[in-house]
């Protein structure tokens, strides 16, 4: 109740975001502590790369939204990890109060990563480079070799609502892993991974493919 009285926060800091952090999407949390709305948004490929080579860029964007949790290990850490992808996201948390949380998240897209090249991607691919860095800072273990057998796509047969038989296709692919900084230090990592289903086209039947011939 009363959320409406945090708008002019949450517009204020979209209004401050506009340049290098493009805004994307809004969504609260009640549940947690503090009741945080999260704003996050995305980095293109040029952008993703000039960070990488400027750590000095990510500074400039957080003294411009007022976020104060960084220092210039933290900055280094995500120039690493920039370094690594061709895009990325970003997320903050905004309070009641209208300051910013001492949380970055960052995020590592691996949206165009295929079933089929999810084994190569895991072992040669930039999602191997992420990883072994990850787990180097102690944010992951030797598990995330294991990844690439959640990335699948089958198909299922199943009943349509008139009850006709027709099959979905079910997809695993890679999403993304994101780091969470607090404070300026690494502190967890996520690896998600995104589920999806469609309805694959009927075959003819064989009678009816019969009388086409």
């Amino acid at each position: 109740m009363g959320e409406h009285r945090r708008i002019p926060s949450v517009t204020g800091l979209i209004g401050r975001m506009r340049e290098n952090l493009p805004p994307a999407y809004v969504g609260l949390f009640p549940g947690r502590e503090g009741a945080p709305v999260r704003i996050g948004g995305y980095w293109d490929r040029d952008f993703t790369k000039a960070a990488s080579e400027d750590p000095a860029l990510l500074r400039s964007c957080f003294d411009r939204i007022g976020f104060p949790a960084y220092n210039p290990s933290m900055l280094h850490c995500c120039a690493q990890l920039l370094s690594l992808v061709p895009e990325s996201d970003f997320q903050f948390d905004l309070y009641p109060d209208g300051s910013l949380g001492d949380v970055f998240g960052l995020s590592m897209s691996f949206n165009d990563v295929l079933p089929r090249a999810a084994a190569e991607f895991m072992e040669n691919g930039f999602g191997a480079s992420v990883m072994t860095l990850l787990e180097q800072w102690g944010l992951a273990d030797d598990r995330w070799h294991r990844i690439a057998g959640a990335s699948t796509g089958i198909a299922v047969p199943v009943e349509d609502r008139d009850g006709s038989p027709i099959s979905l296709a079910l997809t695993i692919r890679f999403n993304f892993a994101k780091v969470k900084f607090k404070a300026g230090l690494p502190v967890s990592a996520k690896f998600y991974l995104h589920l999806s289903a469609a309805k694959l086209p009927r075959q003819p039947r064989p009678e009816r493919e019969a009388r086409q011939q």
